[in-house]
């Protein structure tokens, strides 16, 4: 395997594996991303930012430079327009040398000479509906000089992808505990105010439609690109597709129902089972022998109280689609 792919496959696998991916916590998945980015592919300077609620300002959630975590930055629109209506616009950047960019001027006094930047690569963060952020990596005077190639912008995008749906489904998970929150207080104070939960069941609902649009347009043409160029490993690319669907759908929520007493791991053979793998891929992805994954099966069979009954896994995942 090409040594650029190996990283990149050691990478996604190390951030999709991560808890703070799969419970979508994503302040402590972007310290962990910036931190191994810089670490596996020798970017000196990696950061992630997002806008605040009103868009005003862009703020800096994690900054690793030079192997050590660095204080927390901002930029405001008033001081930068151009730069944040590039960001609004989806337009990612690839700059080499900052100091000739007519788009990043406003920049340049202020930020990059400062830090001694000299090349850029910012990609937009998206969740369902809208931006909402940029991971940035930056090159610095004392590196060697290089431009930004294919497998620079091909990693730059999967990882702006992953944080995008930690995000999402972190503010998905915040709109389900409120609606529970809701709905709790409304029946230990006996009042029936249907009009406050049907609004709350049409904003998830939205919710969820967005998500599912803005896959459908924005991140599976992009993965199904990348797949055909053979620039991403084609495993990594299926395991995104897999983690990505299953924001918009109901699968988590409907197997917590059934039990909510699956490990992690049995949650993530669950993912991999719903989505077609096969015991030895699962294995070979979870870096777990096969007879482990046999046995986590067999335990997942034994919850989901399907035990000695005619009924495929497999197909029983997928009913928890509904």
């Amino acid at each position: 395997m090409d040594k650029h792919l190996e990283k990149q496959q050691h990478f996604i696998s190390l951030i999709t594996n991560s808890q703070s991916y799969l419970k979508g916590e994503y302040f402590n998945l972007s310290k962990i991303i910036t931190k191994e980015l810089s670490k596996i592919f020798n970017y000196k300077r990696v950061s992630v930012w997002l806008f605040n609620e009103d868009g005003s300002e862009l703020q800096c959630i994690s900054l690793f430079l030079n192997n050590k975590f660095m204080p927390l930055l901002n930029f405001k629109s008033d001081l930068y327009p151009q730069y944040f209506s590039l960001l609004k616009l989806n337009k990612n950047l690839a700059i080499n040398d900052v100091s000739q960019s007519q788009e990043l001027r406003s920049l340049y006094d202020n930020y990059f000479s400062p830090n001694e930047i000299t090349d850029v690569l910012d990609t937009s963060i998206q969740d369902g509906r809208q931006i909402v952020g940029v991971l940035r990596i930056e090159m610095l005077n004392n590196q060697n000089k290089k431009k930004w190639k294919v497998e620079d912008i091909s990693i730059s995008t999967l990882t702006s992808t992953i944080i995008g749906s930690a995000y999402t489904l972190n503010k998905r998970i915040d709109l389900e505990e409120e609606l529970f929150i809701t709905k709790k207080h409304l029946k230990e104070s006996n009042i029936t105010l249907k009009n406050v939960l049907d609004k709350f069941e049409i904003q998830k609902n939205s919710y969820n439609e967005n998500i599912a649009i803005n896959i459908e347009r924005n991140i599976t043409p992009l993965l199904s690109n990348l797949k055909a160029n053979g620039i991403v490993d084609k495993d990594v690319i299926k395991r995104l597709e897999i983690g990505i669907s299953n924001l918009s759908s109901p699968f988590y929520k409907n197997l917590v129902k059934v039990n909510h007493n699956l490990t992690p791991t049995q949650f993530k053979i669950c993912q991999m089972i719903k989505g077609g793998y096969q015991g030895k891929e699962i294995a070979n992805v979870l870096n777990l022998s096969f007879s482990t994954v046999e046995t986590h099966k067999k335990n997942i069979r034994k919850k989901l109280k399907i035990t000695g009954k005619s009924i495929n896994l497999r197909v029983y995942l997928n009913e928890l689609e509904s």
